[in-house]
């Protein structure tokens, strides 16, 4: 808001139709200077932080501490799975479809895992190729010199900013993280570990940020890919559109097919190929697709992840886990499509029998116009189109139903009436494409359940988002109405209030389908966002907003500013949903006893442990003022506050306060590079400066973890630094002065 104020002229908020949102959000940690805070602004942020601090305004009933939504059976149950987890005797997932869960044996979760790793991708000439090869921490070092290379090339050449070279920088990043879910709706003995689907999750990994540069790009061209569907409204518009056409028949055939494994079978040399043809179909191409592709070619040779304490590079295919994948799959598949289109004129002898094609990801759904048999030949000769690229498929059927209406029959031609696609049952009715909801037979009832730690209109507003699908689906008035009854048993059986279910049904039954299928546009609100971790104790944030806001707005200048309140925005406290608690992307380790206190990493090469002062207090040199460290900290921890001491007495052990969000190593480091170096800026750095006095060397230099921070943000580390710098009066006393 002080921004905001800062940046705005007196008549306007100022407006720049060149400006370009940066992909990579960064926080902000600078503020404007105070005395520049118009007063009624600068009054408003204080009331708001008084009103939020005061107490008395707080809900009482919720600021105990002990106070849990889970009932005590249920939460020692928690407690005995997170130990037999511990214990590594189960491993708990999400299911791949639905919202089931799996509770699986943790050695046949291991066992299916390194099967899938040890497993090879079959060749139409030559040996099989394997999927997966193990790799080193070498090999990831060298893989981030690979990046950086192409980045600064990108940089030298103005086709990526300071700042998105700084957030596609892997230094400080590690390999991803490999893991497994569960087809439970797939068909496997009783008793044993459904097919699982692979996972390699990008997140924190070296190729994160250049794999969502280059999905930003690629994301312009999927729309022009004319089988593309972007989601389940899409599709029914699509179905909509093609009933009001008036070219469909009873007689047509509703196929579906769906690729196998299709990430891990695109070879990088069609899927290179495919990306490259449609970003050059862009219309602007001020980031180069060479660039682009030299981007994506990174993304897909150095895809290292780790699984139980081992490193592996992925060799073929793509990772279902890396940003840019679900697009880049949607272009290499537009190929394939053309070829299912010529392959389908191939069979009916020159005519079209594919009158509608339309494709999601993998999921593809085609209305066949012509024989049975030439479907089949069709769907065999499919999986001759593509070396690695394979279908699996099912179909409708055409023909009529001599058995008498009512009577219980499972032939071919009473079973496959219909055929689901997405989470829709799609139907040919009087010439008509007739949908409804579809939901697998392992779907489970797991709506958030009203009593979970929540704001309140969250629950309140479930049931309407609900109905509100049940209307855009079902296109029948009949089946609509059923479908609503049902869905509210199941929201009954989940405690909601039969009032706000009524209310929402009544709701949803004044609402045009037609309406309802339109794609909505999202306008984004100039409004600025007031995020505050949630917690059921806290005050109506809104009205407390409100309330200043109206006497801040007395100020005209600032009424034109900020014509409406700050937008409220929660954020989930860390460690607060059962997935979180329970499901993890890395085996779980045996618990180890910690000790509390600043440690050696001893790892090979470390830069800092010779310089590492060992202890469980740091003291301050300039006073007596101590800090006992909390945690187990040592040269490998991230996102905290450090300091370091002159160990020379006659310095009287000046000290010096930092923070850094990466590996202590890696920040301490820099901090030798800049006493070390010829270069005469880095040495009138404060530490430079100090430890190239006369009598000085980097053997002087002493290191310590004075704080691990709780909150992963900078703008927290620096709260803290201040706090720190503060207490160990190293402004005026230390190194932090000549800052």
């Amino acid at each position: 808001m002080q921004w905001a104020e800062q940046f705005c002229t007196d008549n306007v908020e100022p407006e720049d139709s060149n400006f370009i949102s940066s992909i990579f959000k960064q926080e902000k940690t600078n503020f404007p200077n105070r005395g520049n805070v118009a007063k009624p602004l600068q009054t408003f942020l204080n009331t708001v932080e008084s009103n939020l601090q005061n107490r008395t305004l707080w809900n009482k009933k919720h600021l105990n501490p002990k106070i849990r939504n889970l009932p005590e059976d249920e939460f020692e149950a928690l407690q005995n799975l997170v130990k037999l987890q511990k214990e590594r005797q189960i491993i708990v997932k999400p299911a791949d479809k639905g919202s089931g869960i799996v509770v699986v044996n943790y050695n046949d979760y291991v066992n299916s895992c390194n099967q899938h790793l040890l497993s090879f991708q079959q060749q139409p000439t030559g040996p099989p190729l394997p999927y997966y090869k193990p790799s080193s921490e070498k090999d990831l070092e060298t893989m981030k010199h690979q990046i950086v290379s192409v980045l600064k090339d990108g940089l030298n050449n103005k086709w990526i900013t300071k700042s998105e070279f700084n957030a596609m920088n892997p230094s400080d990043k590690g390999p991803g993280r490999f893991y497994q879910i569960f087809k439970v709706y797939k068909e496997h003995e009783h008793g044993t570990i459904p097919p699982g689907r692979p996972i390699v999750s990008g997140n924190g990994s070296i190729t994160e940020n250049i794999s969502r540069f280059v999905d930003f790009h690629a994301k312009k061209v999927i729309h022009q890919i004319p089988a593309f569907i972007e989601d389940t409204p899409d599709f029914l518009r699509t179905l909509k559109d093609f009933n009001d056409s008036g070219n469909i028949e009873d007689t047509d055939i509703l196929v579906t097919m769906d690729v196998s494994a299709l990430y891990t079978n695109i070879r990088h040399d069609d899927g290179i190929s495919c990306m490259k043809s449609a970003l050059e179909n862009r219309p602007d191409k001020t980031v180069p697709t060479l660039f682009l592709i030299q981007l994506l070619q990174l993304v897909l040779t150095c895809n290292i992840f780790e699984f139980d304490k081992s490193l592996f590079l992925q060799a073929c295919g793509t990772a279902m886990g890396t940003a840019c994948a679900p697009n880049y799959a949607t272009i290499m598949m537009h190929s394939i499509d053309v070829k299912i289109k010529n392959l389908a004129r191939q069979v009916a002898a020159g005519r079209n029998p594919l009158i509608l094609l339309k494709r999601f990801l993998d999921d593809l759904f085609m209305i066949w116009r012509g024989s049975v048999e030439n479907l089949q030949m069709f769907l065999e000769l499919v999986n001759t189109l593509h070396p690695t690229i394979k279908f699996t498929s099912s179909f409708t059927c055409p023909f009529p139903c001599t058995y008498p209406a009512g009577f219980e029959h499972d032939c071919f031609c009473h079973s496959s009436r219909s055929i689901p696609f997405l989470d829709t049952l799609v139907t040919i009715k009087n010439k008509t494409l007739v949908t409804d909801i579809y939901k697998k037979p392992t779907d489970r009832c797991q709506y958030l359940l009203p009593t979970s730690a929540h704001p309140a209109h969250i629950t309140k507003n479930i049931p309407f988002s609900l109905y509100y699908r049940l209307v855009r689906i079902c296109s029948e008035k009949n089946t609509l109405i059923q479908r609503l009854d049902e869905l509210k048993q199941l929201l009954l059986s989940r405690n909601y209030n039969l009032q706000i279910i009524n209310g929402a049904i009544a709701k949803a039954l004044n609402i045009d389908r037609n309406a309802a299928l339109e794609k909505k546009v999202k306008v984004s609100t100039k409004r600025i966002p007031f995020v505050i971790t949630f917690h059921p104790a806290l005050p109506s944030i809104s009205t407390i907003l409100k309330q200043g806001w109206k006497i801040m707005v007395k100020d005209e200048r600032l009424k034109k500013i900020f014509p409406e309140p700050p937008l409220v925005a929660y954020r989930q406290p860390k460690h607060s949903s059962l997935r979180e608690i329970l499901v993890k992307s890395k085996l779980p380790e045996r618990e180890k006893r910690s000790v509390k206190g600043m440690k050696r990493c001893n790892l090979t090469n470390c830069p800092s442990c010779p310089h590492v002062r060992e202890a469980k207090v740091v003291y301050s040199s300039a006073n007596n003022f101590k800090v006992p460290i909390s945690t187990p900290v040592s040269c490998s921890t991230k996102n905290l506050v450090y300091v370091i001491t002159c160990d020379r007495r006659e310095c009287k052990y000046t000290q010096y306060v930092g923070e850094t969000g990466k590996q202590l190593k890696e920040r301490f480091k820099q901090h030798l590079d800049c006493v070390r170096s010829q270069n005469e800026n880095l040495n009138k750095t404060a530490v430079g400066e100090h430890f190239n006095l006369p009598g000085h060397s980097v053997a002087n230099m002493k290191v310590s973890v004075i704080e691990n921070c709780r909150q992963e943000s900078a703008m927290y580390r620096k709260c803290r630094e201040s706090f720190f710098i503060n207490k160990f009066e190293t402004k005026h006393l230390g190194l932090n002065r000549k800052i």
